[in-house]
Parts: structure tokens; sequence; C-alpha cells
């Protein structure tokens, strides 16, 4: 007994400094990628969804790295990023349902800014995906700085409109008075293929609010309408956004399927989901 006893200490101390090395090593975010895989990236690197034969040549991928080519295109996967949505038992046909989590979408559920004035991401709250509300009573806008504190863009918030950005560490966001600042919600826009919008002014971020289709868009008439598309590098400075001018009675094509990580900003626009194959 005493035996077995001492032979379980000595295994235990043999395996608590690995276990604190790999904790250690935790501090930045890192993904991974199979070599071939073209559809998927994982956060777990036993994920069994990983081909076997991958495992040994896994790529080690950080955030930014996953918004830039050739990556950009891949998909969390849903058995790393997973949650498990609705009432399993109630859904025998389909037990297993996943919504897959941006690997952006890093801040605190909690988080909830109402008062006016700047907040630095990484030190007023953790870098990730927000959402701004304004009020009726908003007249102001609100600004974005990079983490060198140059001045990236300027969103309006007159009235009431909602506008999705991305803050990694060390950036900032100025808010005006009469609104709120929290973390982005799943709540998308268009529950099928049959809508169609109009909007004024506001910013989606894909998926999570506004669906992966591809779209057609059209101006309200008599105004001037535009849409903006930005990746994460443009949300940090490092890349330019993409804006699209649409002309009076101009129909144009805005092709988002599997684009995630992306935010539209739609001005004066007719937004609709393409037919499929069109767009």
């Amino acid at each position: 007994m005493r035996h077995r006893v001492r032979l379980c200490l000595i295994l235990l101390c043999m395996t608590l400094p690995v276990s604190l090395t790999g904790l250690a090593q935790t501090g930045e975010t890192v993904y991974y990628v199979a070599p071939h895989d073209t559809s998927s990236y994982h956060v777990d690197p036993a994920c069994p969804l990983l081909p076997s034969q991958d495992r040994a040549s896994l790529l080690a991928l950080t955030p930014e790295a996953l918004s830039e080519a050739p990556y950009q295109t891949l998909l969390p996967c849903t058995l790393c990023f997973g949650q498990l949505e609705g009432n399993a038992l109630e859904e025998m046909s389909n037990p297993f349902v996943y919504r897959p989590r941006s690997a952006y979408d890093t801040a605190k559920s909690s988080t909830l800014i109402t008062q006016a004035g700047a907040y630095l991401a990484g030190r007023d709250m953790d870098p990730g995906i927000y959402t701004i509300e304004s009020d009726a009573l908003c007249a102001g806008e609100a600004r974005v700085l990079t983490g060198d504190g140059e001045a990236l863009y300027a969103y309006p918030l007159e009235g009431e409109t909602l506008c999705s950005l991305y803050l990694g560490e060390g950036m900032t966001v100025e808010l005006p008075a009469n609104c709120q600042m929290r973390r982005v919600r799943y709540n998308p826009v268009f529950e099928d293929q049959q809508q169609k919008l109009t909007i004024s002014h506001r910013r989606f971020f894909t998926w999570m609010e506004l669906p992966t289709y591809d779209y057609l868009v059209t101006s309200i008439p008599g105004e001037e309408a535009y849409f903006i598309v930005s990746t994460i590098g443009a949300e940090t400075g490092k890349e330019a956004p993409v804006r699209t001018e649409i002309r009076e009675g101009e129909t144009v094509s805005l092709e988002l399927w599997r684009q995630d990580d992306r935010f539209v900003e739609f001005v004066n626009c007719i937004v609709w989901p393409a037919e499929v194959g069109v767009g």
C-alpha cells in the first residue's frame, strides 16, 4: 500500500511541472490549421476532426494571421468552437446544432459602457467585437484610433442606430453621449432569403448579425448610397476597407458567401439576399 502511494506521488510530481509549463505558454491566442485543410481552423490541436496524418505538421497561427491570405476564408471548427443551441432533447431530428464562434469574439458578455469618453481595449475592456447603440438623442460620432493613436475612422451616431466594430489590443474608441457599447450579440437581421431591408445607416458583423449570403443592393430612391466592407485587417489599420458606390437605379452584388469576420456598413441601401447562383 505504501509503495503504491509513494508511486502515485512520484508520478504526480513528474506531471505537475509539465502542466504548469503548458499553462505558462498560453499567454498568446493560437489556432491550429492542418496543412491541407481548406475549410476550418481549430483551437484544440488534438481535435478529433483533424486528420491523424496531419497532427504532427499543424500550423500554429495567431488571429491576425487568420485574417490574411490564404487563411481568411477558413471557418471555425464546429467541434472546437461549437456552442450547443436549443434543447437537444426536443430536437431529436438534429440533436447537435452548433454555432461557430469567431476567433475575435473575445469580449466579456458582462461588458456594458454607458458613459461618454475614451476607452482603451486591454485596459478598460477586453479586445473583441462590440456593438454601439445610440438613442434618439444622440448627435455625435464614434471615433476609433489604432494602437499608435492614429485616427482610423469615425462613425456618425445620429438618432437610433447600431454600429458593430472590432477593437484590438491597444485600440481606442471614443464614444459620444446618449449611446452605449456592449459585446456583439447573435441577432441575424435576415431570417430567410425572401426578406428585403431598407437601411439608412448601419454597420453589421457578418454571420452574427448579417448572414453570409450573397446579396443584391440598390439605393434608396433619391439618396446617395454606398456600402463599405472591412476585414479585421482593415479594422486594425493594416489594410484599406473596400467602398462600393451605388448609382441611382443601379443594382450591385455584394458577395459574402463564407465571408466570416467581416464588417459591412450600409448607407441609404435596400438589401436582399440574392437567389441561389446569382451574385
